[in-house]
């Protein structure tokens, strides 16, 4: 089976651990399955076809474009050539290498991930376009593992509901997100609730030696959500300093991140501020890491601390208690949702915890009951990992035109109820209602500046329209002016050789002159005096 991979691999900010694992987790399953050749969509090329061996094309192309306006008119493009319509794009642009790859390929996949939210407006349209081309060219295409929104205005709506109506499969990862993809218009049959693609990442490959241990994996991202960068530093020093009085270590393991000549980015420069930060706890600071090694890491951890998404993932799947930090409403949802869906949805906090300091009891709390939190996690695991199976089955079957299973998503106990920290439950919550008005806020914001760039494109439009038209009127009238001379000049011309003729037909008699003369001569004396003669003259002339 030859499919075309769509995950955000080859990211442009450097490798980021956990699109590449979703990518990753794709193929592992279906190549346990089929035969498997992937061309995979890279920022990248040179990098995903080091790391894997797979077959790459460039990315459609969407991410440098302001406007939805744009990037609907390279939608429209890319659809027009895959119809037929050579002259839609460029002899050399790189879509045609997608287009090709498509319509080569048995199938497409769009791998597990949040990017169908307007937060990221160019991930939507190049899942729309991707979506099409399989419709296109006849291929069918499945959606693995997605978050939907939380955020999407009615343009990127409409697009996410085609991605996924069209699909032969699609996989949701949360609550929110399945009745999401409901409302969007998803028929229930062909829609499965599922966990992330990449819960159970084999890890096997990564044979490097374990940090020294008992130690807890912590990922911080550079997003701060409604607190400062500084303060957020600060609170995560100081929760980690927190735990410095027990024998655990702390390895920050960054998710996404680089270090080049000008330094470290992403989370990586995050850690190295948080390691100057502590004043008692033991940090060790990783430079970048796979993906497979990043689930190592966390398999092998007492806790995780997170407010990046996949490490509260790997710890869940693994067994793992872990704390997770939502800095704004997509994050949350996200890392809620992934714990939810193991019964540990208590666990995901606010940043707003983090930052007044609530979070060293939790994580004291946590630590303490870290056995009934494994055991419960046991428990879970034995209904989510045959699901997780059978998922894959049913993709396998979808991409090969064969009976498509039913997926089961079990509901799973809660630990406590679910009334484990009920606070700080409630904090979450409302902050997530706050971020969401405020992401709310600023799409409305770029929706009027994006309606706004485009009626004054359309005046400057009219404008250029007018001007044109005004030449136009213009040159009519330079046209007119010059028939009218010519017609003067013709006229003139012709007129004044016939102007003698004129003035002689001028002085020849009239029809009238002449009928009112032969009326005179018809009665004189003499014409009727000559009546009786000319009747005899007429009898003997000859006939």
């Amino acid at each position: 089976m030859k499919i075309v991979l769509l995950g955000d691999v080859g990211s442009a900010g450097g490798y980021h651990a956990g699109d590449e694992a979703m990518a990753e987790a794709v193929a592992d399953e279906l190549a346990a399955r089929t035969a498997l050749e992937v061309v995979a969509l890279s920022g990248d090329q040179e990098d995903t076809i080091a790391r894997y061996g797979w077959g790459t094309v460039p990315r459609i192309g969407f991410a440098d474009m302001a406007s939805d306006e744009e990037r609907d008119a390279r939608l429209a493009a890319v659809l027009e050539a895959a119809g037929g319509e050579s002259s839609a794009l460029a002899w050399d642009d790189p879509a045609w290498q997608v287009l090709h790859a498509v319509a080569e390929a048995d199938g497409v996949v769009i791998s597990g991930g949040g990017n169908l939210s307007s937060t990221w407006p160019e991930h939507v349209y190049e899942r729309a376009a991707l979506a099409g081309l399989a419709a296109r060219f006849a291929k069918p295409h499945v959606v693995t593992g997605q978050t939907l929104g939380p955020h999407l205005t009615a343009r990127h709506g409409e697009l996410v509901g085609r991605v996924l109506t069209s699909a032969a499969l699609v996989g949701i990862r949360e609550a929110p997100s399945y009745e999401l993809a409901r409302q969007l218009g998803m028929p229930e049959d062909r829609l499965a609730r599922v966990v992330d693609d990449a819960a159970y990442l084999d890890t096997a490959a990564d044979t490097d030696e374990l940090p020294p241990g008992p130690y807890i994996a912590a990922t911080f991202a550079p997003a701060t959500g409604l607190s400062s960068p500084e303060e957020y530093v600060a609170s995560v020093a100081a929760l980690l300093d927190s735990v410095a009085g027990t024998e655990l270590r702390v390895v920050l393991v960054p998710h996404h991140a680089t270090r080049g000549a000008d330094g470290p980015t992403g989370d990586l420069a995050v850690h190295e501020a948080i390691a100057h930060a502590v004043t008692t706890a033991r940090v060790d600071v990783l430079e970048p890491v796979t993906a497979r090694r990043a689930a190592r890491l966390v398999a092998h951890a007492e806790l995780v601390l997170s407010t990046r998404y996949h490490p509260v993932v790997f710890a869940a799947a693994a067994g793992v208690p872990a704390v997770g930090v939502g800095v704004d409403a997509y994050t949350s949802t996200k890392i809620h949702g992934s714990l939810e869906n193991y019964g540990l949805g208590a666990l995901a906090f606010s940043v707003a915890s983090l930052v007044r300091g609530e979070l060293a009891e939790i994580v004291a709390d946590v630590r303490a009951r870290a056995d009934e939190v494994r055991a419960h996690l046991a428990t879970v695991d034995a209904t989510r990992r045959p699901e997780r199976t059978v998922w894959w089955d049913a993709v396998h079957a979808a991409l090969s035109g064969s009976r498509v299973p039913a997926v089961p998503f079990a509901e799973v106990p809660s630990f406590e109820d679910g009334r484990w920290f009920p606070a700080a439950t409630a904090l979450r919550e409302w902050s997530e209602v706050v971020s969401a008005r405020f992401e709310a806020e600023r799409l409305a914001g770029t929706e009027e500046r994006d309606r706004a760039r485009e009626l004054v494109a359309r005046v400057d439009e009219l404008e250029r329209e007018r001007a044109d038209l005004a030449a136009d009127l213009a040159l009519t009238r330079d046209e007119v002016d010059t028939l009218r001379i010519a017609n003067e000049a013709a006229h003139a011309l012709v007129s004044d050789p016939l102007r003698p003729l004129a003035t002689w037909m001028e002085g020849l008699p009239t029809i009238e002159s002449l009928r009112s003369e032969l009326d005179a001569v018809y009665s004189t004396r003499t014409f009727r005096m000559l009546e009786r003669p000319r009747r005899i003259y007429g009898r003997l002339r000859p006939r």
